[in-house]
């Protein structure tokens, strides 16, 4: 015999829509992790920037892609808010040779968010330099560090990661905190002009 069928209630139907959405939007952000060719690589990187443009998280940037086909590849510079708050950016990239297509993966990184021009200012740090030599606490390559309003690392810092953060994920969470400071202050975000496409 068979068994009718049940019909799901919409907030049924709609909890397991955001699961499959959840679970689908992981496996694309896994895929993102593996190696791949510097051409796919700014083309995903370019799409990115330019949605956090359109958003309004993003005001300016002076990111500079530095590609040598022998030895390695390198992003760096500040993204801008358009706040006192900046994030800057060390990327480095290890090529790696896949048949006869060049591709490569990122070995270092450090994405530092802190008051542009102001000394001992930082907020928060992700990286995964102390790699070789894992110390002070560090259990895992990938962590943050938070800091402080007197520029000190906070006592529960750094946090360990499972995997490197993603670069657009780091960017919303500088520009939130942005907006925390901004509202602390009583200020506006003084926008600056958008970059010219």
């Amino acid at each position: 015999m068979k068994k009718p069928y049940r019909r799901r209630s919409t907030t049924e139907a709609a909890e397991i829509e955001a699961k499959l959405q959840e679970a689908s939007a992981s496996r694309r952000r896994e895929s993102r992790r593996g190696p791949i060719s510097p051409g796919k690589y700014l083309s995903i990187h370019q799409g990115k920037m330019d949605g956090l443009y359109d958003e309004g998280i993003v005001v300016d940037d002076d990111l500079q892609f530095v590609y040598d086909e022998d030895l390695v590849a390198a992003l760096w510079g500040k993204i801008y808010f358009g706040g006192e708050v900046v994030l800057s950016v060390r990327k480095y990239f290890e090529l790696q040779m896949n048949g006869n297509k060049q591709q490569m993966v990122t070995r270092r990184y450090s994405y530092q968010c802190h008051f542009d021009g102001k000394t001992k200012s930082e907020i928060f740090r992700y990286d995964n330099y102390h790699e070789e030599d894992l110390h002070d606490g560090h259990t895992h390559p990938h962590h943050v560090h938070r800091f402080g309003r007197s520029g000190k690392e906070r006592k529960d810092s750094p946090t360990d990661m499972e995997h490197a953060p993603f670069l657009d994920d780091v960017i919303r969470e500088a520009h939130n905190e942005c907006i925390k400071c901004a509202s602390s202050q009583g200020k506006p975000i003084a926008a600056k002009p958008k970059r010219k496409k």
